[in-house]
Parts: structure tokens; sequence; C-alpha cells
């Protein structure tokens, strides 16, 4: 993805004033943050695939949590950073005329600014989809791609170090090289002084989370049809040397016709196979979330980013077809002993023998034990068969013994 360069947007109001506001943090009312510098843009080629980023809230319970409360419209205003007064105008004659104040103009907020911003760029910023510690996530309107598309709004200032120096341009360039129908893929970013801008395209259908709390467990065929869109993306960033290493419920969404898509590559990792002997590189950062994390994460020792996503999946069709986690992360001791034994299946959720043979296989322990993308394939549950029968009617007697010639 080459990078473009774009004309210094016109100045809006002629302020240099920098403003603040809980929802957003500060942004110039210069469509470029106040700075002579040009913001930097990055293009790509633009894809079908839909995002919707999700602040990670830390430790789920076993049982899906109730939905929040959806939030929507411009963010709040209720911390403008203008504080200058207003000019007043005098009226009337010179003969002792009274002299009134001009209606105040309101204050100018950071929705508005970002709005400024967006707009120099063919984008209409809409109602708010989501918020983080340091990012929050908006819908918007695209001029040039001619659709509605996600945007997710970094600050600079709220965002950790070296999330800014070591994750995020790690995202960027791993965003840059995907286009599959079940990948997430960037259409732009905007990188200005104070904040930096990701365009995606929207997720009509929010995301997998969701979608498990409003309709509760899933039939076998609607789970395998997207846990098989699941499998095809991961296999396809696998091949890439792609690992995720964030792979939960609420970073699979769903576009406008119920498609799985992957998204938000924040933790992921690429050159995942060194070139002189072929072998996979070993991670030792912990990423994700303790729900979806395998032993070797949670124990802290070195681990295979593709492994370690495969036991991220067995959580998540474990979630597809119970409506609950398998493991409870709120106590760190507690979650490493429950990860170290079999999945345990609650005898009130009626899960099939097949289902509960690929979820165990999955969330093996032993890393040299545990099912590879090779192996879930051909697992029957993925190809819709049934398990093979185990019971002795059903048992083909064996062949009796040769009888050894007689001498």
């Amino acid at each position: 993805m080459s990078q473009t360069s774009v004309k210094t947007p016109a100045t809006t109001n002629g302020s240099n004033q920098k403003q603040t506001t809980q929802q957003i943090p500060a942004v110039s009312s210069k469509p470029h943050d106040g700075s002579k510098r040009e913001p930097k843009i990055y293009t790509a080629s633009c894809n079908t695939h839909s995002d919707k980023i999700m602040s990670d809230g830390g430790g789920a319970a076993p049982a899906i949590p109730p939905p929040k409360p959806t939030q929507s419209g411009a963010a709040s205003a209720s911390t403008p950073a203008d504080k200058s007064s207003s000019k007043q105008e005098a009226s009337g004659s010179a003969s002792g005329s009274q002299t009134t104040a001009a209606p105040a103009k309101p204050p100018q907020t950071a929705f508005d600014s970002a709005s400024a911003l967006l707009a120099q760029y063919g984008y209409g910023l809409g109602e708010q989809l989501g918020k983080g510690s340091y990012a929050i996530v908006r819908a918007a309107t695209s001029k040039k791609h001619k659709r509605r598309v996600a945007i997710k709004i970094i600050s600079k200032k709220k965002a950790p170090e070296d999330y800014l120096t070591k994750f995020l341009p790690r995202e960027i360039q791993v965003l840059k090289r995907l286009r599959h129908p079940n990948c997430i893929s960037l259409l732009e970013a905007i990188e200005t002084n104070t904040r930096i801008y990701l365009i995606m395209n929207l997720a009509e259908n929010g995301d997998l989370l969701e979608y498990i709390r409003e309709r509760g467990p899933m039939p076998d065929d609607d789970a395998r049809r997207y846990f098989r869109h699941l499998i095809t993306a991961i296999e396809y960033f696998h091949s890439l040397g792609i690992v995720h290493r964030d792979l939960k419920c609420e970073n699979l969404l769903l576009d406008v016709n119920f498609n799985l898509v992957v998204s938000d590559f924040g933790f992921a990792r690429g050159q995942m196979v060194n070139p002189e002997t072929g072998k996979r590189r070993l991670s030792q950062t912990f990423c994700g979330s303790y729900a979806y994390a395998p032993p070797e994460i949670l124990r802290g020792i070195a681990y295979d980013g593709t492994i370690a996503d495969i036991w991220s999946v067995g959580v998540i069709l474990y979630t597809m077809v119970s409506a609950s986690l398998p493991f409870d992360d709120s106590n760190l001791k507690t979650l490493l002993e429950q990860v170290m034994r079999p999945v345990h299946f609650s005898s009130r959720k009626k899960i099939t023998p097949e289902a509960k043979d690929l979820i165990c296989k999955m969330l093996i322990p032993s890393v040299d034990k545990r099912f590879t993308i090779k192996d879930i394939k051909q697992h029957c549950w993925f190809k819709g068969e049934k398990l093979p029968s185990t019971s002795k009617d059903d048992v083909t007697p064996p062949p009796p013994p040769t009888q050894p010639p007689i001498v």
C-alpha cells in the first residue's frame, strides 16, 4: 500500500486553540491538529469487509453478561475546551445607546473538530459504536467509498507508548496485507499529531458476542457455518505467517449477510516463520484476554502463536454452542487450575457429542497434542457427520483367527 501525498486541509474558523472532551482526546480546530506538518495518509484498496472495534473490558464471567445499552449520536460536549469570552458588539447611535452582547457561539466540541478533519477526506462522522480507554469508534458515511464505514479514532495522548510504537504499526502492516472475505482489511489510515484514524467497513450486524447474547446457544448447523468462516480466515492469515493472538467473540463481526469477519488485529504479529530455518518463531508477549488465553500464555512461557490461536478457537466454539464461557477468569490461580484439566460441560446444556469431542481436542493443555487447523477440518463435527459409533451392537465382530496349516 503506497503512501499518498495529501494537501493540507483548509483551516476552519482560524482558531489555533486545542479542545478537549471526555469522549475524544484533544484535536485542534485546525483539521491537522494545528501543526504545520501535513497529516500522513495511508490508503489501501477497498474490500467488502466490516469492522466494529470494541474495547476489552477485562475479565469476563463464565456466563455471558447481559448486553450493555448501545450508545449512539455525537460525542458528549459537556466539557468544552474553548473557554474564551464571547465578543460584544455595540449597536445603535453614539448618543448613549445601550451595548448588547452578541449571541455566544456554541463551543466547538472534540466531535466537531474530528468531524471537520474527516470532512476534508469525504467522511461524515456519525453515531458512536464503541469506546475504550484510549480509542473510540464511530460510524461514518464515505463519499469516496460510497457506503457507511467505521472509523477507529485512537488518542496518542492516552494510548500506551508500547501500543503506539509496537502494536499499532504491526496492526496497520497486517491489515494492509489481508485480502480475504472473512478478514477485515484497512480502507485508509490518517495520522495527525494527536490522533490516528483507521477507516474500515461497518459491521452491519454487530459482533458474535451480541448475537449469542440475543439468541442464546446456537444449534450445530448455525455454529458450524460461523465456525467454518472462522477456520477459513485463520487458515488464510496463518498461511501468510500472521497470528492473531486476540481471538474472541467480541472480535468476530457479522456483515450485512451474516457472514463472519475476523477483526481487531491489534495484537497480531507477522513474520512468524524464520525464512532461514523455515521454523515458526516463538512469542513471549502476553496478548489477548484471560478467558481465551491458553495455558502456555497464562504461565508466561514462550509460545507458538498459531497453536495459541487454536485454543482461543476452542473457547469460541464452546461459547457458541453453550452461550457461556468454559473458564472462570475472575481469579488467575483458579483459571490456571481449570485450563490444565479437561474442559467441563454443564449437564444443563444440550451440546452434541460431536461438538464436545472437537472442543476437547482444541482445549488440550499440551501444545504437542492440541488439534491443528488440518485436524479441525477433518473432524466429523466440522464436516457435519456423526462420531464413529462405539456401541457393542454396531461393532463388527473380528474375523475368526486363521488356523495354521496342517503339516
